[in-house]
């Protein structure tokens, strides 16, 4: 869904530059987790190589365990 300015640049760096760990932040009510960390919820990118999915997902939760034990709330 390309409707949107910043998503059609983020786009555009994507196939540029094929990041291999992309940060996605967006604003959240109070209710609700405030940093979303891998692993995020399929479908993946079929683009994406396997591997490097995996990847981003031990990469996330090792962040969400840091996170969680250092008494930080909000992530999800």
């Amino acid at each position: 869904m390309l409707t949107q300015v910043e998503s059609h640049l983020a786009a555009q760096i994507q196939n540029k530059y094929h990041p291999q760990v992309l940060q996605d932040s967006h604003q959240a009510g109070s209710s609700a987790p405030r940093m979303f960390t891998p692993p995020y919820l399929s479908p993946y990118d079929p683009n994406i190589d396997s591997i490097t999915v995996q990847q981003s997902d031990s990469l996330g939760l090792a962040m969400q365990r840091g996170m969680t034990a250092a008494g930080m709330k909000g992530v999800g």
